[in-house]
């Protein structure tokens, strides 16, 4: 169906910008910039292609399971929104399992996000 392709085309869309701007945005998509936060490989070195493949497919484990059981058990609208809701909370407390507090879509993946210091003064 039409609404099937264009969901498959925005999946591909989404993983270029984000694998993008990961390998070649220094490891920050515009957001993460504002945010001063960058994706690095565990070692501290820039992100290749198949660690921003790896972990943009890990990623999507913050919907997929709820998407799939809200099509399992034909839930719609807020009993759906409830369970996307509940499967990010869980997909969440995931950082609590990792001792340096990364998610484990970053930890199958082999990166880590790390937290830029501010601008200093007079930096643009």
């Amino acid at each position: 169906s039409t609404n099937l392709r264009m969901q498959i085309a925005a999946f591909f869309a989404f993983g270029a910008y984000f694998s993008y701007f990961w390998v070649r945005g220094n490891g920050q998509t515009l957001a993460m910039k504002t945010w001063r936060i960058r994706l690095v490989r565990t070692n501290g070195e820039h992100v290749r292609w198949p660690q921003a493949l790896l972990r943009y497919f890990c990623s999507w484990m913050w919907f997929l399971p709820a998407m799939l059981a809200s099509s399992a058990f034909g839930l719609q609208r807020w009993p759906m929104v409830a369970a996307l809701g509940l499967g990010m909370m869980a997909w969440a407390m995931t950082v609590f399992l990792d001792p340096q507090r990364q998610f484990l879509h970053d930890r199958l993946a082999g990166t880590r996000l790390i937290l830029l210091p501010p601008p200093g003064k007079g930096a643009k």
